[in-house]
């Protein structure tokens, strides 16, 4: 399903977060949201899960995502906040098929093909081997992981994801891009905030990036990230180069005169 927003503003007690965002999604993109801190990131991915009031227009499809009720946005969109909290001793299958809840009835057990969708969840955020673990036991990465995995079983048409690599080494950073984009690859949109521009250029199909609440570029990776773009928006330079895989970037220093200090 296709996300269209239009015009899409934001206040949190009383202070303007997003003013007018308009952005576009695809079925199959991978979609790279960028930005400082207090950029507006985290707020447009809340606003479109339905946890803050917003205006302007959020559709999927042809259909109005702000006037769905909670069961009914849960069976299209998935949201795997920045937070990372488990309070309750659950297995690790147990915590992941919660993902499923939305798809059936109340009380009733996962049928086959949810156990099935249980399963290959665990197996794409490499945590299979934790099953039966519980999950209030793991490593801090290895519950990012886990949470990921719960948000991947919802299966639904659009997945937000806010910092899912944050906090993971280097090859489950790599590990959770390539799962990203094997959803995308199966038909889903993929909207990702990301503080490490290095997987930002390496796996996103398009960058949208935000400055204090405004729209300030929108496009390829090559196109956005660019030193003029990347001094502009978080005052850095960078180290540019390419190979087959696409864009390699890698930050230098501030742009104030302090660069590679």
């Amino acid at each position: 399903m296709r996300l269209d927003v239009q015009d899409l503003r934001v206040s949190l007690s009383g202070r303007p977060i997003l003013h007018g965002i308009s952005l576009a999604l695809n079925p199959g993109e991978v979609v790279g949201l960028l930005g400082p801190n207090g950029a507006g990131k985290s707020t447009l991915m809340r606003a479109l899960a339905g946890q803050v009031a917003a205006t302007g227009t959020m559709r999927l499809d042809d259909t109005d995502i702000a006037a769905l009720s909670p069961a009914a946005r849960a069976r299209l969109i998935a949201y795997l906040p920045q937070t990372r909290i488990i309070g309750w001793r659950l297995s690790v299958r147990d915590l992941v098929g919660l993902g499923r809840l939305p798809w059936r009835g109340y009380g009733l057990r996962p049928s086959a093909e949810d156990e099935e969708i249980i399963a290959s969840a665990l197996a794409l955020m490499d945590v299979a081997y934790l099953a039966d673990r519980p999950a209030t036991e793991l490593s801090g990465g290895e519950q990012a992981r886990v949470l990921a995995a719960r948000a991947v079983a919802q299966a639904t048409p659009l997945l937000l994801a806010d910092e899912p690599a944050s906090g993971l080494d280097p090859a489950h950073q790599i590990m959770m891009m390539r799962a990203l984009r094997r959803l995308a690859a199966e038909g889903r949109s993929v909207l990702v905030s990301l503080h490490d521009l290095t997987l930002a250029a390496r796996w996103c199909d398009r960058v949208v990036m935000l400055k204090q609440g405004l729209l300030a570029a929108e496009g390829l990776p090559e196109a956005v990230m660019t030193p003029q773009g990347l001094a502009e928006v978080y005052g850095i330079a960078a180290h540019f180069t390419r190979d087959e895989g696409g864009l390699i970037l890698a930050p230098t220093g501030l742009t104030d005169g302090e660069a590679g200090s």
